[in-house]
């Protein structure tokens, strides 16, 4: 799978029907909701792309796939 931006992943799950980033507390402080799917966003890296395996939990996580993605 082909790493992506937090940005990308963030216009992604838009796409899909996800709500936000909503800023949230503690240690992870960014979520996107879709329904009563709440998904944990990566914490923002400096120009750093999110790859496997973390990349494949948050689509798993967020029941979507791969084309979908591609896609959006």
């Amino acid at each position: 799978m082909k790493p992506m931006s937090r940005a990308d992943i963030i216009r992604c799950l838009k796409s899909l029907g996800f709500k936000g980033p909503v800023i949230g507390q503690g240690p992870h402080p960014s979520f996107m909701i879709r329904g009563t799917v709440k998904l944990q966003l990566p914490n923002p890296h400096k120009k750093k792309d999110v790859y496997d395996p973390l990349l494949s939990k948050l689509k798993r996580q967020a029941e979507v796939t791969d084309e979908e993605c591609k896609s959006a």
